[in-house]
Formats: C-alpha cells, structure tokens, sequence
C-alpha cells in the first residue's frame, strides 16, 4: 500500500487528490494551514469509508522551516514510509489585479510563501526517499504558473522553471 502526502489539500484540488488516493486504496498524509474544519471534516469523511487505507490531517505552515521540521519529528514514522510528495499548497493575493497595480510588499509575500513551501516539504521528505532507494515527486501548478496570469503572476512563476533541475539533481545525485 502506497503513502502519500499531499499538502494543502483540505480544499480545492488537494482535497479532490486526496479523495482520489484514498479511494484507491492510498495511506494519505496531508497538510492544511488555515483551514482546520474543512481538513477534520475531509478525514472524518474518508474514515467513515473505512477501505482499510490510513488517512492523517496535520496541521503546518509550510513556508515555516521550523514547522515542517517538527511536523516530520514528530510524525517521523509516517514520513519514513511516504512513496510520493504531492506540493500542492500555496495561497494567491487578488487574483483580479494586474501586476503593475499590485502592492509589491504582498506579491513578493506570496512569491516567497509559495517557493517555500515547495522547498521546505520537498527538503523534509527527501532524505526519507533517498534512504528507501525510492520515491516520486509531484509539483502541482495553475495555469496561472506556467504562462501567466494578471494578479497570480507571483503563483510559481520562479519555481516553474527552477524546481525540475533542483529536484531532478538532488534525487539523481543521491539514488
């Protein structure tokens, strides 16, 4: 049986991953920040399935290094055994303003939040698949983030074209 963490996904598209995964027989680990009610009531959902699959919400600010660095300690015996990272969490300011109109402070905010929280999961969860000889990561963008978008241009634009050589590198390196 596989294990999978996806992060942010107590709404939106990572709430339908993790439906999907479940349903398929996945142990499912994932991740919310602000959105406590809609994650327990996700979990609450898939256990009342009972397919004999594992389903666990944490809660953690993934642009926090510290954060993630605790939700692995503490939760280190689920993270040894995860097959696949799906980075799905980010947030987006106004989605509706065009990028010259934008308060520079909150886009650069969102920028650095997104690219963080990429890296800060992606570096906690590494080295458990380096040690299993094993592993797949997944790196969920919008539309938005490949060719552009008025007021979500801070989305991932930076990650989009670093994230395939620093994640490719580190895992070629070391398998």
């Amino acid at each position: 049986m596989k294990t999978i963490l996806v992060t942010g996904a107590a709404r939106g598209i990572g709430k339908a991953i993790v439906k999907r995964l479940y349903s398929r027989g996945c142990n499912v680990i994932f991740t919310y920040n602000r959105s406590e009610q809609q994650a327990k009531e996700l979990a609450s959902s898939l256990h009342a399935e009972g397919n004999g699959a594992q389903v666990t919400a944490l809660r953690c600010n993934l642009a926090n290094q510290e954060e993630v660095k605790a939700m692995v300690a503490v939760n280190k015996d689920l993270f040894s055994h995860i097959d696949l990272l799906v980075n799905n969490a980010c947030i987006i300011s106004n989605p509706s303003q065009l990028f010259l109109l934008a308060n520079l402070n909150l886009w650069w905010e969102v920028f650095q939040n997104n690219i963080r929280c990429v890296v800060n999961t992606t570096r906690s969860v590494l080295p458990f698949m380096i040690r299993k000889k094993q592993g797949r990561i997944v790196n969920i963008t919008s539309l938005s983030g490949i060719c552009g978008d008025p007021g979500q241009s801070a989305k991932r634009q930076g990650f989009q074209y670093n994230h395939q050589h620093l994640l490719l590198s580190s895992i070629l390196e070391r398998v």
